[in-house]
């Protein structure tokens, strides 16, 4: 939605072009999951903040996820 509103909000391989569907929802994956990526670059400030805000939420998930399933399950051999 980014990209129809502004559209150079990406590069890819350093040009400034309109992304398919199939590279927005790849640079989402490789945001979410901060696996890194170097082919598609955010340009403008409004891309730069939205792929911040997909690298803090990808870490949150995680986080909360782990902190979760270690607060449901009781740590074996300890008395209460």
């Amino acid at each position: 939605m980014l990209q129809y509103f502004y559209p150079g909000a990406y590069a890819l391989g350093g040009t400034v072009k309109a992304l398919d569907l199939r590279e927005l929802i790849y640079f989402s994956f490789t945001a979410l999951t901060t696996a890194g990526f170097g082919d598609i670059t955010p340009v403008l400030v409004q891309s730069r903040f939205l792929t911040i805000f997909e690298m803090v939420t990808g870490v949150m998930y995680v986080a909360i996820l782990i902190a979760r399933l270690t607060g449901v399950y009781p740590v074996v051999g300890t008395k209460p």
